[in-house]
């Protein structure tokens, strides 16, 4: 990679792109769906329907997508996919070569920013682990809830 005036910033997403954080969402939401009757859990096209969306908006689509109406309510499951996403969090770590290419862009003194549909609190847990990368970002972290920015994500 040759860095100069070829290149002026890097904006990144974050889950699934950065950090191994979609694995915790198809867990969370493959072990609720399998305690409903769902024997298959979270499928690639349902997810695919899922991403970026906020919590309890994704929930609803997940609820009609399966006709779970009758057994759970949007709020109740994300309910139980939050609790378990906070205890799979921890766990979350840096995607292959993220490392490598984030130090490379900050020697190289390339402006880079994290914009995400997490809100701050959820982009802390996330990246407890990866604190040593994400700080290179020199504070350039757009979160859901920055109110600068009202976005998709924003609610």
């Amino acid at each position: 990679m040759t860095v100069g005036k070829k290149y002026k910033a890097c904006l990144f997403d974050m889950d699934g792109l950065l950090i191994d954080s979609e694995r915790v969402y198809t867990v969370s939401f493959s072990e609720a769906l399998i305690k409903l009757g769902i024997k298959q859990g979270l499928t690639w096209d349902l997810k695919a329907k899922l991403q970026g969306l906020p919590g309890v908006e994704a929930c609803q689509v997940t609820i009609d997508f399966h006709h779970l109406q009758d057994k759970i309510t949007a709020e109740e499951l994300f309910k139980i996919t939050s609790e378990r996403q906070l205890e799979l969090w921890p766990q979350v770590n840096l995607l292959p070569g993220v490392s490598k290419l984030i130090n490379y862009l900050h020697e190289h003194k390339v402006p880079i920013c994290v914009c995400t549909s997490s809100d701050k609190a959820k982009y802390e847990l996330k990246t407890q682990n990866s604190h040593s990368v994400f700080k290179l970002f020199d504070g350039n972290i757009i979160t859901a809830d920055n109110e600068t920015i009202k976005g998709k994500g924003f609610r």
